[in-house]
């Protein structure tokens, strides 16, 4: 599948039968007296597909085919079971990781095993977690201090 402008590119995309068997589950769904949750779960389904290109292009394609067949069988009104957007393809970011000591630490201190806050203040290789005060109800880490190598 070519980009624009550019040379062509591998990617995922649905087979023709799927798309075709999407389509008339959409319209069918839509026609169907009660059948909103039905087409709801339809719709929260195609939008957890995978993020490919292609596949994209065809959700994009569902989205509009969804929107016109509602507007056509229910008197140009809007559909709500709509996600607001059409989810893109996610690249690999590095996790942060706590060591098991830690956590299993955490546990026999009596507090949370994991707090939120590690995703922001502790660094993938950390050997410790910053002490977490006994009077702190919801186990948030304090403040980092600074040290110097003359202290």
């Amino acid at each position: 599948m070519p980009a624009k402008g550019g040379a062509p590119r591998w990617t995922w995309r649905l087979t023709q039968r799927y798309y075709a068997e999407l389509e008339v589950a959409i319209s069918t769904a839509i026609r169907k007296r009660g059948g909103d949750d039905e087409l709801a779960q339809l719709l929260h389904g195609i939008h957890r597909m995978p993020g490919f290109r292609g596949v994209r292009g065809q959700v994009a394609a569902l989205r509009r085919h969804t929107v016109a067949e509602w507007r056509r069988a229910r008197d140009g009104a809007e559909c709500p079971h709509l996600p607001p957007r059409v989810q893109g393809f996610q690249r690999y970011t590095a996790v942060k990781s706590v060591p098991a000591e830690l956590v299993i630490e955490r546990v026999l201190k009596g507090l949370d095993p994991i707090d939120f806050e590690w995703r922001r203040n502790v660094a993938p290789d950390a050997t410790e977690i910053p002490d977490v005060s006994d009077a702190d109800p919801v186990g948030a880490m304090h403040e980092p201090q600074e040290t110097t190598a003359d202290a």
